[in-house]
């Protein structure tokens, strides 16, 4: 409680009055000094009473417009603020300043005393990236002489997810075209793995939405799922690259700013595919980080703060020029081409064709393979493998993949072309259609193994400039 001027100013008066009374012998002034002291104390005690009443009926609501945003961007957010009973003191209600951010557009609101409730909207603006809380209100009650006030706290926090200001317009799909389902379609893949449904009954309560058969109930007018033999909780891991590979592209617009914002997409949807996530990050050393949790609730959050923590190495270490890789299908494909000619060159270069593509047991695994391995090695649950990577090293993708599939249920690899990153990639636009049809066949031979999805994370502007070049010459 603060004691304002006023009630100073008649304290000392009190004080002047009982020193003059005790040196001049005058019991009328102690008489006064006692009545300066009662008023005091019981205007004191009446606004401490009031202050309590106030508090015992008082009701604090902060609603944000949105519980997740970006950096930058402005959100509205609603207070209400609401009395059982008429307030006996005036009220002044400020917002109190979350840390890295700035509020703007309110004027202090005010509840008169009589009055039992007030709104206002203010404007939050966060300047850092990560979890952030909205602070209680700030409420300073007066009473009517203002000889007294009182601050306090009230309302509870608010979280928000703020998101770093990441590209726009991306594009997750297949030749260009865009791809809804990232998950693929369950009955294919159920039955790759030999859990084909074996029943379809009505539906009851604690039952998975997600095996609710569609056409069954549109048919029948009642809920149906499908019932399958081996059913269990389905874990996947997302290993997301932070090679300096992945720092290629304008700034903030970058291979790995494209990866991390699908991840936190993925995550955010991952409750209609999955029971639990983990998400790796992985750099050319080996593994950097794990988060795992469940995918809905405070779950997510982590898992989304753990992908705002990601940052790709530094680029310069390494080449980040895409290599041609032939994959063993491919190099089968030219070992046929080589005929059964007996010219030295032919000779030279049929053992090298010949060789089967195999994991390089002898040495150290990739990072991704490590990821996996031990990822594997942690659950019992059914696994889901999704790789979110680029194309500028094409041998260790499909190693990697192939790895996933020796040990994992499914995977699923998100690769960036590096042509639609790469500084000058869109300056021969005839080049940039070639090195996007190069990356497409590679994607297409991923997506033919079993077992395996792979699409391509870009920029949708950027990619429709290469396709579209390529319309026009045809043309």
């Amino acid at each position: 409680m603060r004691v304002n001027r006023r009630p100073v100013e008649i304290g000392a008066v009190g004080v002047v009055l009982a020193v003059c009374g005790v040196v001049f012998t005058q019991p009328l002034l102690l008489f006064g000094a006692a009545g300066v002291g009662g008023w005091l104390i019981g205007h004191q005690r009446a606004f401490v009473s009031a202050v309590r009443a106030t508090d015992r009926s008082l009701s604090v609501s902060i609603h944000p417009a949105e519980q997740r945003t970006t950096v930058g961007r402005e959100v509205p957010v609603a207070v209400t603020v609401e009395l059982d009973e008429p307030a006996p003191l005036p009220l002044r209600i400020e917002p109190q300043t979350p840390v890295a951010a700035t509020i703007s557009d309110y004027v202090p609101a005010t509840l008169d005393a009589g009055e039992t409730s007030t709104e206002f909207t203010y404007t939050v603006e966060f300047h850092v990236a990560g979890t952030h809380e909205l602070r209680p209100l700030e409420l300073t009650l007066t009473d009517t002489d203002g000889s007294f006030s009182e601050t306090v706290e009230r309302g509870s926090p608010v979280e928000l997810v703020v998101n770093a200001s990441g590209p726009t317009g991306i594009h997750v799909g297949q030749g260009a075209e865009d791809v809804a389902n990232w998950y693929g379609d369950e009955d294919k893949q159920l039955a790759e793995r030999g859990l084909d449904p074996q029943d379809i009954r009505a539906y009851v309560p604690g039952d998975v939405m997600k095996n609710i058969d569609w056409n069954v109930t549109a048919r029948t007018g009642d809920l149906h799922v499908r019932q399958y033999g081996q059913e269990s909780d389905r874990h996947a891991v997302v290993i997301i690259d932070q090679r300096p590979a992945m720092n290629v592209g304008p700034e903030g617009e970058t291979k790995f700013a494209y990866a991390r914002e699908f991840a936190l997409a993925l995550v955010g949807s991952a409750d209609a595919a999955f029971d639990s996530l983990a998400i790796y990050g992985v750099d050319e050393e080996g593994i950097v980080s794990r988060t795992q949790s469940a995918v809905t609730g405070g779950g997510a959050t982590s898992l989304h703060e753990a992908l705002l923590r990601m940052t790709p190495q530094s680029t310069g270490e390494r080449n980040t020029a895409t290599r041609r890789y032939a994959s063993p299908v491919g190099r089968q494909r030219v070992a046929g081409r080589l005929g059964s000619g007996d010219s030295s060159f032919e000779e030279r270069l049929r053992p090298f064709f010949r060789l089967q593509h195999r994991e390089l047991v002898s040495g150290e695994k990739n990072p991704i393979q490590l990821a996996i391995q031990r990822e594997q090695a942690m659950v019992d649950d059914r696994l889901s493998v999704l790789i979110v990577t680029d194309d500028s090293d094409p041998r260790r993708v499909w190693d990697s993949v192939q790895f996933g599939t020796r040990v994992a249920d499914d995977v699923s690899v998100f690769l960036t072309p590096h042509v639609l990153f790469a500084p000058d990639g869109l300056a021969d636009l005839e080049a940039a259609y070639e090195a996007y049809r190069t990356f497409e066949e590679f994607r297409t031979e991923l997506d033919r193994m079993r077992g395996v999805r792979a699409f391509e994370v870009a920029p949708s502007d950027r990619l429709r400039t290469v396709v579209e070049s390529r319309r026009t010459q045809s043309q």
